[in-house]
Parts: structure tokens; sequence; C-alpha cells
């Protein structure tokens, strides 16, 4: 999935030495708010909470800025120096003992097939260039499926951390190294400030064309990760900072009914946004984000002043204002505990059902449990002057050199767990499969036992092992031909996934029928079982030039026909044909309605088993979902079962397909 993340409070001010702001609750209470929004998305709770990461940037331009032109201002100098030290012991302690943390949590705790990426991103976010890293990568078929990565959300940190090695620079290059105080340096200073924000103003500009340019519905990657892109909404942050202390600092009144008005629906206006807006779509990339970080600087206009309004009061709510206090660590730590607690570590069920909800309130805790410890233990001692001058650099370099290690070592292949993951079942399962070649049929078959012969997609690929494995304990015989990223559901040979990236089919995919139907003449199968493990949640594909899934009319009304079509042909030798209903999907991008177009999915089944009674429908949705409720995956990844998933799968579903090839109804 894009997995969307948010860089928290970065920005406050030093707590010694330079210039300082004064605080302003509501501005916490925006952090808190937008690192709830962040936490729920990735908890699969809010569909456009993805949107915190913007809010928090323009904070981020806002309150950096604020601090520099206010010191440029009252000091006559920016001592970059300092600036950059204080930066350094808010941000690296907790960022070094999370990365250490999840070095140990990867060795110990992550499949060690999926160790290896992690050390690009592990480094990447070790030196704050995860977005670029990001970037470069080009996901596949496969990496949707993998583990997710416990850094996932660190792309952000960088981008910030980038905007603080830079703006400063500029700043001093635009403003000048000192402010002479001779007659006139008020109007000196005010000319220069206008400058830079002349010239923040066409970077911003920039920054929001190079957005929708580089939007390409096939790779979001490029527009969504990249530095450039992204450094729009920080800059109009920034911006507005400067247009607060042209016109004499922060208000010293409560805000007019007009401007705390325009904050209330400009509130309401990002709610919406978070609730419905996706990162897919070209809205966001073209006008949706601007609109938002607008509405965002509206927010702190009216909320922020030596007397709140509503906006402000709304802002300052307590709890709101504790989060925003420890955001940064919630940030840090939320996704690394959503992806290490699982439905199966925490035994409990996912999904939006009460045993859902009460996965999501453990994650919760503990992410809060962490944070506070983080905060009251390693951010405010180190930030206060806890390490000091040389101590300090020796201790910084020598912290950065140990997770740098801890990185390297802990994503080695560990050599033994993969031979155990091999070792599962007798049968190996790889993902090696050419769709372009055809399943062996074996040579012989025992006496008085069933032909099985699954086709579908890499859902019943990843059936086989487990298949044929049972199938012979029973002395029966089974074949399988999955076809990877190639099925009945790309009708162009085209899916776009829920990251955004497009997939075509592989050359071999349009001879797919005929693989199958030269092994219904060589096998004689007793029993075709069609399977097909993509579904709901998982993304789109074209089909008469719109990008469609199930529930869309046009789709479903495909499928049906389609779907009907292929299991006659499977029939047309005396087959008895079976269709596996499609299990739920674990999505994080918009669980409810993945669920919904896996039902939409059974219910077009149900209806081709109406038009064709001579097809049989066995529930695997729910025999996985009762599993998957107790805390038992069966699967691997988010769609494909598991070695051991795919044998439990086939104990029980061989003896109702040894009864349906002899006649007689399922169980």
């Amino acid at each position: 999935m894009t997995t969307t993340q948010i860089p928290p409070s970065t920005e406050e001010p030093a707590p010694a030495g330079g210039v300082r702001l004064a605080h302003e609750p509501a501005l916490d209470g925006l952090r808190g708010a937008a690192v709830a929004a962040v936490v729920a998305f990735h908890l699969g709770r809010l569909r456009g909470g993805f949107l915190g990461v913007d809010l928090f940037f323009v904070l981020s331009g806002f309150l950096i800025t604020s601090l520099l032109v206010a010191e440029w201002r009252d000091t006559g100098t920016l001592d970059l120096g300092r600036f950059w030290v204080r930066r350094a012991r808010r941000l690296l302690p907790a960022i070094l003992v999370l990365l250490a943390a999840v070095g140990l949590l990867v060795a110990t705790m992550t499949p060690a097939a999926d160790r290896g990426r992690l050390r690009g991103q592990g480094l990447a976010t070790l030196f704050y260039v995860a977005n670029w890293q990001r970037v470069a990568a080009r996901t596949t078929y496969w990496d949707l499926f993998k583990s997710p990565s416990p850094l996932d959300h660190t792309w952000s940190l960088a981008i910030e951390e980038q905007f603080y090695l830079a703006w400063p620079l500029l700043v001093t290059v635009m403003l000048g190294r000192r402010l002479a105080r001779q007659p006139g340096w008020r109007r000196r200073w005010r000319r220069k400030v206008l400058r830079l924000a002349g010239a923040t103003a066409v970077a911003a500009a920039g920054s929001f064309v190079l957005l929708a340019r580089f939007y390409d519905p096939e790779r979001t990657n490029r527009a969504y990760f990249g530095t450039d892109t992204r450094i729009g909404t920080i800059l109009l942050g920034a911006l507005a900072a400067m247009a607060v202390r042209l016109r004499g600092g922060p208000r010293r009144g409560p805000p007019s009914r007009a401007v705390d008005a325009a904050g209330l629906g400009a509130l309401a206006f990002m709610a919406a946004s978070a609730a419905r807006m996706t990162g897919l779509d070209a809205t966001y990339y073209r006008g949706g984000l601007l609109a938002f970080a607008i509405a965002a600087l509206v927010v702190i206009h009216a909320s922020t002043g030596a007397r709140a309004g509503v906006t402000g009061r709304l802002l300052s709510w307590r709890p709101l204002q504790s989060l925003g206090r420890i955001s940064y660590g919630v940030y840090l730590w939320h996704w690394p505990v959503i992806v290490y607690l699982t439905p199966q570590r925490v035994g409990v069920g996912d999904g939006w059902h009460a045993r859902g909800l009460v996965l999501d309130a453990v994650r919760v805790a503990v992410t809060l449990g962490v944070s506070l410890v983080s905060y009251r233990w390693i951010e405010l001692p180190i930030r206060y002057g806890a390490l000091r001058g040389t101590a300090a650099r020796l201790a910084t370099a020598g912290a950065v050199a140990v997770v740098f290690a801890v990185i390297v070592a802990s994503t080695a292949p560990d050599r033994q767990a993969e031979a155990a993951a091999r070792n599962e079942v007798p049968a190996v399962l790889t993902k090696t499969n050419t769709p372009i070649t055809t399943a062996s049929v074996p040579t012989s078959v025992p006496p008085g036992g069933v032909k099985v012969l699954a086709v579908g997609d890499s859902g019943a690929w990843f059936l086989k092992a487990g298949l044929q494995l049972v199938a012979a304990q029973r002395g029966d015989s089974a074949v399988a031909q999955g076809e990877v990223n190639c099925s009945i559901l790309m009708p162009e040979l085209r899916s776009r996934l829920v990251t955004g990236e497009v997939l075509r089919a592989g050359r071999g995919c349009p001879q797919r029928l005929e693989r199958w139907m030269q092994l219904v003449d060589r096998f004689r199968p007793d029993v075709v079982l069609y399977y097909l493990a993509n579904a709901g949640g998982i993304g789109k594909v074209r089909l008469n030039g719109q990008w469609l899934t199930d529930c869309d009319p046009e789709f479903d009304s495909y499928l049906r026909t389609r779907l009907g079509a292929e299991t006659q042909m499977l029939a047309a030798r005396g087959a008895k044909v079976v269709l596996f209903t499609t299990p739920y999907v674990v999505n994080l991008v918009d669980p409810k309605q993945s669920e919904r177009e896996v039902d939409c999915r059974t219910r077009t089944y149900e209806q081709v088993v109406r038009d064709h009674p001579e097809v049989t429908l066995i529930d695997l949705k729910s025999f996985v979902k009762r599993y998957e409720d107790r805390g038992e995956s069966l699967h691997r990844d988010v769609i494909h079962l598991s070695d051991k998933g795919a044998v439990i799968v086939s104990k029980w579903v061989l003896p109702q397909l040894e009864r349906i090839a002899a006649g007689q109804p399922p169980r």
C-alpha cells in the first residue's frame, strides 16, 4: 500500500538560548489532531488520514520560519550552528533509539525473506534520504504482498530534515548574515523579508506545479515522495510566518467573528477531506492538496494569538494538547507497533468488528506508553542539556555508528530461518511461477482416487503444494495451474494497485485459457477448482477504458458473463466445476470498502451458480474468516495462503471435492 505518514512535533521552539516563540496551545492541538488522523489512517479507520502529513508540513514551515525571522529581527543575525544543534538534540535521540529497536525486531520477528529489503530503508532513514529511496524503488506485483516495513513511515521525516538543513541557509542568503541596527533598519528588515516572501511564494507555486506535473495515475511514487513536489506545503507555512511577522507579530486580541467563522469552516473542510480524499486520485495532486494547505493556514490564523476564539478553544482541548506534545514519539512508534502487533500475536481478530477494535485499542495503548517513555526519559533529558559540547558530539557519533551496525547486522539474511520456512511443508512454495508454462500432469493416478485440477490466479498457485500433499495422503491426485498477475480479473491485461502502481500482465496471459484446456485434455480431471485470491481492496482493473472493480455494475456484469463462459469451457469434458469464494483482504487503506468489494464478488459468484446450476460454490471466505477471527492467520500476506494455510484449506476442501465428484453435495 501507499502506506502514508506524518512528521510530528519537530518544530517546537528552543528550550534554551536564542529566540523563543510564545506558546500556542492550539498548535499543540493541531499536532495532536494530525498525528491522531495518521494513526487512524494506518489502522484502516480514516480514509484520508494521510493528510495529517500535510498539516504537519504546514506547521513546520510556519514555526521554523517564525523562529528564523524573529531571531534575525531581534538579534540582527542567524546562528545557524545553534539552530542545527537544537534540531539534532530534538530529533536524533528518539529516532536512533527507534532504529536500534526496529533492528532488533527485524532480526527476531520479520520473515527472513523480507529482511534484505529493509537494509536500504534503514540506512536511508538514518541519513534522512528515505523519501528518495522510496522514489528510486520500483514497486512490483510481489511488493504488495510482502510484510509491511516498520520504516515505511520515515520518508516524511527525511523531507523535514532536508528542509531544516537547506532552509536556514536560503534564509541567510536572502536576508543577509547581519542586520545592522542603524537608522531605517526596520524598513530594511521589512524590505528583505518581503523579498524572501516573494521568492518563497514563487518556489511554493513551482512545487505545486511539479506535483501536478509529476502525477501519473500509473505511478504516484515520484509525485508523492519527492522533496521538490512536497515542499510546497512547507513553504506555504513559511510564507504565512513571514506575513505574521510583517504585520507586527501574532494577534494581540481575540479573532473577529468573521475570522473565527472562517477558521471553523476551514477546520470542517479539513475534516471532510480527511474522511473522503485518497492519495491515488488526481484531485489530491491537482488542487486538493493546495486547498487543504490553505485551509490549514486559515485555521492557524484563527486559532493563534493572545486570546483564543472558538476555533482556538476547540484545538486547545487538553487531550489534544497532550497528544501534540508527544506527537514526535507517537509518530515514530505507532507504525512499528502496528506492523508487529498483528492479530495473531495479540490473539484477537482484525477488521471493523468488536475484536478488531480491541486490537486497535491495544496498538494505541502500546504506542502511547512507548511514546511517553521516549518523551520522558529520552527526548526531554537530551533536549534540556543532559549532554553538551564534546561529550554530546562523541555520544552522537558513537550512537550513529552503533545504529548503523545494528541495521546492517539485523538485515542480513537468516539462512536457518529460510530453510525452516522451506521445510514447513514438503513441497516448496516460491515466487518463481512463470505464467507461460503449463503444469505437469502425473503419469500415474491412484486407483479409485479423485483427480482435481485447480486453476485461477496466484491464489491457486500458492494452494498448489498443500493441495498436492493432502491429495496424495488421501489417495487422490491434484494438479494446479495458478497464473501470477494474470486472470479473468484483468480483461485489458492491466491492474492498478492501491499504491497507485499499474501492473501489466505477463506475455503469456492471453493464452491462459488455452493452457487450462490443455491440462483438462491431458489430465481429464473429475473436478476443476476455480480460485481467485485477488479481490476487493487490492486495486482496480482496466475495463472499457475505465478503472473498475467489484461493486461497479459494469465490472460485476463482465465478471458474471465471463466467469460463466469459462466455467462452461472447463466443464465441457465432463468435469464438475467448483468456485471458491474469495476470502477477505487485509487492507490498510479502506477495510470497510475492501469488505464490501469482497462481498460483491461473492454475490457475483452466487449469480453465476444460479445461471449455471452445474457449477458448485464452496465458501472458502467463511472458512478462512473463522480462523482469522480466532487470531489464527492462514495467509502469508494480504491475500495468498501460507504453506500451513494451504494444507489446512486442502484438508477441509478435498473431502467436499470427493463428494462432488461422486455426484453428492458438499458438506
